[in-house]
């Protein structure tokens, strides 16, 4: 029986092959036995480790990054624009009140 680094390691290699003949556009059939040979190898890992294989985990890169800081307010003291979000809300709120006072004043003399 195999160690589960080399199911990994035999994983990740018949995986790229895959990508590899997926890219240089091989049709399914192409494919059929590589994959077989992938979904064996993910059995028998299940198998060694006690868990199913998955995908190795994304590298944390992204959530290293800074996240960039919200724009500076206008230099009058001014509050900057309100966002899409918001101006939709007030948007929707007005339309309600319009609503609402079209239906009052409907019934005014």
């Amino acid at each position: 029986m195999a160690t589960v680094e080399s199911l990994e390691a035999r994983i990740k290699a018949v995986g790229d092959e895959i990508r590899a003949a997926k890219s240089a556009g091989a049709s399914k059939e192409d494919l059929a036995p590589r994959v077989a040979q992938l979904l064996a190898l993910k059995e028998e890992y299940a198998v060694a480790a006690g868990r199913p294989y998955g995908p190795p985990p994304k590298a944390k890169a992204k959530a290293a990054a800074p996240t960039p800081s919200p724009a500076p307010a206008a230099a009058g003291g001014g509050e900057s624009k309100p966002s899409k979000k918001e101006l939709n809300k007030l948007a929707r709120k007005n339309k309600r009140a319009a609503a609402k006072g079209a239906d009052a004043g409907g019934d005014a003399p």
